[in-house]
C-alpha cells in the first residue's frame, strides 16, 4: 500500500467489525518522516498507546 507523505503526529487505530477497538498507538522517533523497520528499531522503542483525558490533553504510556 502506498500512501500519500503527511507531516506531524501518527498514530494508529485498529477498529473491529463489532465496533470495539485497540488503544490508540502513537508513533515517533521517525527517520526522515518514515519509521524505521522494526528489525532496526523495535516497535516497543518508538511507540507508546495514548489514553485519552478531559479537555483534549492525553496520558502516555510506555
Amino acid at each position: 500500500m502506498a500512501e500519500p507523505y503527511l507531516p506531524g503526529q501518527e498514530i494508529t487505530i485498529s477498529v473491529f467489525a463489532d465496533g470495539t477497538s485497540l488503544p490508540i498507538v502513537e508513533r515517533f522517533a521517525q527517520k526522515d518522516g518514515v519509521a524505521p523497520y522494526n528489525g532496526d528499531v523495535p516497535v516497543t522503542q518508538n511507540s507508546r498507546t495514548v489514553i485519552e483525558k478531559a479537555a483534549g490533553s492525553y496520558n502516555y504510556y510506555m
